[in-house]
């Protein structure tokens, strides 16, 4: 995101933690919206961040003119995505990301050579196509 963001003059971004809580997400998002009373989006790594940044959105009257956006597509996050509280989410395939980390450790555990990165699906996911990716 920082890379992309940075071929592009005039858009600030501030990163900073939101240590994968509900509550965090509500304080980091509070502060900076104090900070930049005109934000456009805020990026969740973590589903309970972005529900934080839901709350402090909507308790500065700014439902609907803030692009929210996580991370996973668990049930909290499938509900938020079907609300429009959060605009889309990333689902990662965590079903892949289990299997080949499986694949992985039983390779090197017998002496094969493991690749550096195993890449998995990554799809955007809105309310469009939420059911079809919800994490069960």
């Amino acid at each position: 995101m920082k890379e992309v963001l940075a071929k592009n003059p005039g858009i600030e971004f501030l990163s900073q933690t939101g240590k994968w809580t509900l509550d965090e997400g509500r304080n980091v998002t509070e502060n900076t919206l104090q900070r930049w009373p005109d934000l456009k989006a805020i990026l969740c790594i973590g589903g309970e961040m972005a529900l934080g940044a839901v709350e402090a959105v909507k308790a500065a009257g700014k439902d609907g003119k803030i692009i929210i956006s996580s991370m996973d597509v668990y049930p909290a996050q499938v509900t938020a995505v079907k609300a429009g509280k959060v605009d889309f989410t990333i689902s990662q395939a965590p079903q892949d990301q289990a299997y080949w980390s499986v694949v992985a450790a039983i390779r090197a555990l017998n002496g094969e050579q493991v690749p550096q990165e195993i890449r998995t699906p990554v799809v955007i996911v809105t309310k469009e196509n939420v059911d079809k990716y919800a994490e069960k």
